[in-house]
């Protein structure tokens, strides 16, 4: 018993899986549908028991008569429909369209106001018992059509490249909320229309298949107006050519949420003609000037020669001997390499598209380097929805230019602190720069030996010959100012210092050079100096001025070096020797510390090679042997304390 309650049980729940519920459903309403266009209702039923191929009838309730049921049309009985619906039935303006076996759709082919009412679809049974729904109902109501959609008929003629617009009145006035959709076609010849451009009824632009490239770029759709919807075809091809038209259709959003549309015109038909047009277009490139001298501005241009110039797009490249250094593309952006772009922005150059046709490249101060074959390479491109392709490439024949080098301004000048000098002395040499436009580097030569350099930066580089004298620190160049260069060469001597010197300066950015030389004498220090001493007054008297002049002289002009005059004095009684009186340097007097007393009646006075000692009231005491002492001196050993020369 046990095992039979439970093979039972099993058996009552595997009937209950298997038996059904059936469920009619329809179309959910109130639908609106408008008068004289094409309608259907769709029902379908689940959860039955029988066939697969389910039958349906259709039948309404009028809203005159409410309570009474109308048969419209029938999948099983031919005998269903009532009078009033044989005829239409039969016609085939009201069909039952079987989408699959358990589903259907209700066809009226010209929706009419007696039409409207509410709708039952209706599943006879198939099922061992009723269970569920065997009917659903909808409603419909007819509303009229306020549709239009306008545009003239016309026959238009374009040239290849030309614009095309043409406009389309839409406007409906609908009491139910319903949007538009607004859609332009090409028909040529026998084929099925092509989608220009399409605007949804939920705002969505969409290019046909055959306009997808050139979708913004080149075909536009704009609502201008509350009902004005234009078409834009930038530049028209022959492939455009044929019947066009607009085509508004209006929807509605039915209850389950899903848009229909109700209600659809098409306007007259515009013909469009395409000619077409050579596509051949010339590159040539020419300067006002290919002759000038450097600074001179330059221009070059590029001139395009093409129909219909003003409706293409054209990119042009510049070159300059080959090489890229400018672009302009068919906006008139314009790009530059590196060099070029730096020089543009210093005001230097300039690229510009003047038209359609002329594109020009300015250079405002040419220099040598800009100098050689220039030329440009114009593509003729086409607008596309990613930008822009290149539908073919000219390359116009070359022009040199040739850039005539300025003469230089530049002066250049020698300057000797001193000539000639003696040896052991300084030699100083200055080098002047005048008239120079651009930095400068300078070189000293001595004898076709180079001396010292100096770069545009101040870097010193000592020739192989004075290598040694530049570690020894006997040789230096001073860059005084912008335009001063000073040379100085430390313990000279007469051998190998005197001769020719020469400054030779490059201005760097043009390479121009100008020299200039000078003479230097390098005088010896000759063994051969010599002191003469002279008394103006024969036999002195005490109490008596008297006065003693020592004159210095050498094979050399004395003049020219510095000369120290020492006065020395020995007493008559003395034995110590001669004892300092008075030094003349030339920097000054020093009193001899043993012989205080002449200090206050002694004046002494020098010239470069000469002294005078004057002793006021002489004395007993002043009674002795007079001796003057004559040294010379190199600049530099008055700082050492060593004289290059003396005599007495």
């Amino acid at each position: 018993l046990g095992g039979a309650s439970i093979l039972e049980g099993f058996a009552l729940l595997y009937t209950g899986l298997c038996v059904g519920q059936r469920v009619v459903l329809v179309q959910k309403g109130r639908l609106y549908r408008a008068r004289g266009y094409h309608i259907t209702i769709w029902c379908n039923v689940s959860g039955y028991q029988g066939p697969l191929q389910q039958d349906f009838e259709w039948s309404i309730f009028l809203p005159s008569a409410p309570e009474q049921k109308m048969q419209i049309i029938s999948t099983k009985d031919s005998t269903f429909p009532y009078a009033v619906y044989s005829q239409p039935v039969q016609n085939g303006e009201i069909y039952v369209e079987r989408v699959q076996g358990d589903s259907v759709l209700l066809h009226i082919k010209e929706l009419q106001d007696r039409d409207a009412g509410e709708y039952e679809c209706h599943t006879p049974n198939t099922d061992e018992r009723f269970f569920g729904s065997y009917s659903a109902k909808t409603n419909l109501s007819v509303i009229s059509d306020t549709l239009s959609a306008a545009m003239p008929r016309q026959v238009l003629t374009r040239a290849e490249g030309d614009l095309l617009e043409l406009t389309c009145e839409v406007s409906k006035s609908t009491a139910q909320h319903t949007h538009l959709s607004v859609a332009w076609y090409l028909l040529q010849g026998d084929s099925q229309a092509m989608t220009i451009l399409s605007l949804s009824e939920d705002f969505i632009l969409t290019p046909g298949s055959s306009y997808t490239e050139r979708f913004l770029s080149d075909v536009r759709l704009d609502k201008v107006g509350d009902t004005t919807y234009k078409l834009s075809i930038g530049r028209v091809r022959p492939s455009d050519q044929g019947q066009i038209y607009c085509e508004a259709v209006e929807w509605i959003q039915d209850p389950d949420g899903t848009w229909k549309d109700i209600a659809r015109k098409q306007t007259e038909k515009t013909l469009l003609t395409v000619r077409s047009q050579d596509r051949d277009f010339q590159a040539t490139t020419a300067a006002v000037e290919n002759s000038l001298a450097e600074g001179k501005p330059l221009r070059v241009d590029c001139s395009v020669n093409a129909q219909n110039s003003q409706n293409r797009w054209f990119q042009v490249v510049w070159l300059f001997k080959g090489v890229e250094v400018a672009r302009i593309d068919p906006q008139g952006v314009w790009t530059l390499k590196k060099e070029y772009e730096e020089r543009a922005v210093l005001g230097q150059l300039q690229v510009a598209k003047e038209s359609n046709e002329m594109y020009i490249l300015k250079v405002y101060q040419v220099g040598l380097k800009d100098k050689g074959m220039y030329s440009c390479q114009v593509s003729e491109m086409e607008k596309v929805s990613t930008g822009f392709s290149i539908i073919q490439t000219k390359m116009s024949s070359g022009i040199d230019v040739i850039v005539k080098p300025m003469e230089s301004k530049m002066q250049v000048s020698v300057l000797s602190s001193k000539t000639p000098i003696v040896e052991g002395d300084p030699l100083i040499l200055h080098c002047e720069v005048s008239g120079a436009t651009s930095p400068l580097s300078v070189n000293w030569w001595h004898l076709r030996k180079s001396i010292i350099g100096m770069e545009q930066d101040g870097m010193l580089r000592p020739g192989l010959s004075y290598q040694e004298r530049s570690t020894n620190r006997d040789l230096w160049l001073e860059k005084v100012n912008s335009t001063m260069f000073t040379l100085v060469i430390y313990n000279t001597s007469a051998t190998s210092d005197g001769g020719s010197y020469k400054c030779e300066v490059t201005e760097l950015d043009r390479n121009w050079k100008q020299a200039k030389e000078t003479s230097v004498s390098v005088s010896p220090l000759s063994l051969d100096l010599r002191a003469t001493l002279k008394s103006r007054t024969a036999a002195v008297k005490l109490t008596q001025d008297f006065e003693l002049f020592c004159q210095a002289s050498a094979p050399y002009r004395i003049t020219q070096v510095p000369v120290s005059i020492t006065w020395q004095f020995q007493h008559n009684l003395g034995a110590n020797g001669y004892q300092q009186l008075v030094k003349v340097m030339p920097s000054g007097i020093e009193w001899g510390a043993d012989l205080p007393h002449f200090q206050r009646k002694t004046s002494v006075t020098k010239t470069t090679s000469s002294s005078t000692l004057l002793i006021h009231s002489a004395t007993e005491q002043d009674a002795g042997r007079y001796r003057c002492e004559v040294k010379v001196w190199r600049s530099s050993s008055q700082q050492t304390g060593h004289p290059a020369m003396a005599a007495a």
